[in-house]
């Protein structure tokens, strides 16, 4: 397994991690929470006990459980979507068959859905296949997936995305020529940084770095994309996708 360069700096230097985002017509609430320490159980919720387990089906790899385990995966060269969903406290190591661990997790990100979870996403590109060793702490539920690319239908812009925190939104089709990417962080004072990209949804890999305001973008194929925002969780953010 082999992180990004790009956004492997992007990691290292905000810590951050993935809120609840949502698309226009299927709301979901942001709620601003702690950036750091023990994550709060939902106030009139009861902590769910998950089986631990790992399964795969369709190119979705899924790990579940409540505490610690250590689990082996099979990864393909390609594109993934790596999404963590997980209430209080949860530490992931991502390691190769090399034994080279890459940070691909940050629970400072992470803004609660509105079914009680905090959640973070992003996009990865892996260069080679690979056996995983994934190495998770946890002392609460979680759902960890690694979910192979092209994943889902792709929907036609425009569309709006609200959300807080690290996360990938999309997929989203675009055709080739150029596309317009709008972002506003009102509120970006309150995280360490901003980073935010605009990624390939077949391969994974990167293809423009966007900024705050309005971006006007060069696509070099017909095909899906992803947009991955990365900030703090308690940091709210819109990005609309026109072409």
């Amino acid at each position: 397994m082999k992180k990004y360069a790009i956004g492997f700096i992007a990691l290292v230097l905000m810590a951050v991690m993935l809120s609840g985002c949502t698309t226009t017509g299927t709301p979901q609430p942001v709620t601003a929470t702690p950036t750091a320490g023990t994550q709060p159980t939902p106030t009139g919720t009861t902590t769910p006990e998950v089986p631990a387990g790992v399964t795969t089906e369709d190119g979705v790899t899924t790990i579940t459980g409540s505490g610690d385990q250590t689990v082996q995966v099979q990864s393909k060269e390609g594109g993934y979507l790596l999404r963590y969903r997980f209430m209080n406290d949860l530490k992931i190591d991502h390691k190769s068959s090399a034994g080279m661990s890459v940070p691909l997790f940050q629970s400072a990100g992470a803004a609660m859905d509105s079914d009680g979870y905090y959640t973070m996403s992003r996009i990865e590109h892996w260069y080679s296949d690979d056996t995983e060793t994934i190495e998770i702490t946890a002392n609460g539920p979680y759902i960890v997936e690694m979910i192979q690319l092209p994943h889902g239908e792709a929907a036609s812009v425009p569309q709006t995305y609200t959300g807080a925190g690290w996360r990938a939104i999309g997929p989203f089709n675009l055709n080739a020529g150029t596309a317009t990417i709008d972002i506003s962080i009102p509120d970006l004072g309150t995280a360490y940084a901003a980073s935010i990209t605009l990624d390939d949804g077949t391969t994974g890999n990167y293809v423009s770095r966007l900024e705050i305001g309005t971006n006007t973008v060069d696509i070099p194929e017909t095909g899906a994309y992803y947009v991955e925002v990365n900030t703090n969780k308690a940091v709210e953010w819109t990005v609309t996708v026109t072409q």
